[in-house]
């Protein structure tokens, strides 16, 4: 099936109803995935004790409370397990406020779109890159700079994402400084005490100098490219982070698939009864009118023996 969800990155209410007016002109009713950054929509990662999976979302939900500064009736949370082992459980989850969240899609709908997920903006980052990088065997550190101002930074470990960070910056200087701090923390997370290859994006000249001091400080490679998130890319649903904010609020892509395929089985299924249905009225009416022909032939028969009869009678007299 052709994928024709469109992934946009939004700011503001008011920024969102401008990117879908012009999406609604074009199409009837278009599928749309909102990505959201920070601080609208937070994120964190977990290494937690085993527990009951009410046990954990309550847990989470207390730290996005805490995050967050709502209170639990007004926060919007949903989360994602990456590894169980016989003691721990560790993933990632977003938060945000569930009045934001509706607010968006309520827009979305008076837009004639229809939302099907909703999702922190670095989680979509990560996502773009996946989708056309498999994890490298290496450990990597993703870098993207496409957000003026804002650095956004994944850590993966023997294929296992261990840190994901939004940072904000004023110079490529004090994002260095804070790359070299995030990836220091990176280390007490995972197995490996080193970053083999970093990827960049997007390039330009005015980073060769980071790009050259990266390299000499973290003797990695570097990779650069173009951006990996914008507006209007085709949205993936296998994707490698599945948070959606808008679970509650609106049909995810694989349930909406699900009830169209329902749908479409009912509607086969309607459609075969009602042509049997006809089909048996059909034989059903041709059956009364043979029958009310003989009866009518018979009738005829009767009355014409009747009426010779009386002619008979009547010379007789």
């Amino acid at each position: 099936m052709k994928n024709n969800v469109i992934n946009l990155e939004i700011g503001s209410a008011q920024q969102l109803e401008e990117k879908l007016t012009p999406l609604a002109k074009k199409k009837k009713w278009p599928l749309v995935a909102l990505s959201i950054p920070n601080p609208q929509v937070v994120t964190g990662q977990f290494d937690l004790p085993q527990l009951s999976l009410s046990e954990l979302r309550e847990s989470l939900k207390l730290e996005a409370v805490s995050l967050l500064s709502l209170n639990p009736s007004q926060t919007e949370i949903d989360y994602q397990i990456l590894s169980v082992s016989e003691k721990r459980i560790n993933g990632v989850f977003a938060a945000s406020s569930a009045k934001l969240i509706r607010e968006y899609a309520a827009i979305c709908y008076k837009k004639k779109t229809i939302p099907v997920s909703a999702t922190a903006a670095i989680l979509t980052t990560v996502n773009s890159f996946l989708e056309k990088n498999k994890i490298p065997d290496e450990n990597f550190c993703l870098l993207d700079f496409s957000t003026e101002a804002v650095l956004r930074l994944a850590v993966f470990d023997n294929s296992k994402c261990i840190l994901l960070r939004e940072i904000l910056y004023d110079s490529l200087d004090e994002a260095r400084k804070k790359i070299l701090g995030s990836l220091k923390y990176s280390y007490t997370k995972g197995r490996s005490k080193k970053i083999t290859k970093i990827y960049l994006c997007p390039y330009s000249s005015e980073k060769d100098e980071l790009i050259d001091r990266l390299k000499a400080e973290l003797d990695a490679e570097i990779e650069t490219s173009r951006p990996m998130n914008s507006d209007f890319h085709a949205y993936n649903a296998d994707k490698f982070f599945k948070i959606n904010l808008l679970r509650k609020h609106a049909l995810s892509l694989g349930l909406r698939r699900a009830v169209l395929g329902l749908l479409n089985i009912i509607i086969t299924a309607s459609l075969i009864i009602v042509l049997v249905s006809v089909s048996d009225m059909l034989k059903t009416e041709k059956t009364i009118r043979r029958n009310y022909e003989y009866l009518a032939s018979e009738q005829y028969q009767q009355a014409k023996a009747l009426k010779e009869k009386l002619e008979k009678l009547t010379r007789e007299n």
